[in-house]
């Protein structure tokens, strides 16, 4: 038998709770606002400082869009930009 624990193991010690999200990037936050609805918290990882910025666009595709949309947030896309 393995040492190793279970994922029941896991799930009694409440070791599943928080989700690590590396990046913040559109597709980080979207996970990261799914997991929080869940109830499993999320510890969002990013090298980059809050005041970081790089000038560049954010494109988001057909597919993208549907999932902000699915999560409820479009319309606040839709009115910053």
């Amino acid at each position: 038998m393995s040492d190793c624990p279970s994922r029941e193991d896991y799930r009694k010690e409440k070791r599943l709770e928080e989700v690590a999200v590396v990046g913040a990037g559109p597709g980080g936050l979207a996970f990261a606002l799914a997991m929080a609805r869940q109830g499993r918290p999320p510890v969002i990882i990013e090298k980059e400082s809050s005041d970081f910025r790089s000038g560049a666009g954010i494109q988001v595709t057909p597919n993208g869009a549907a999932v902000l949309k699915a999560l409820g947030i479009s319309n606040r896309l839709s009115a910053c930009c």
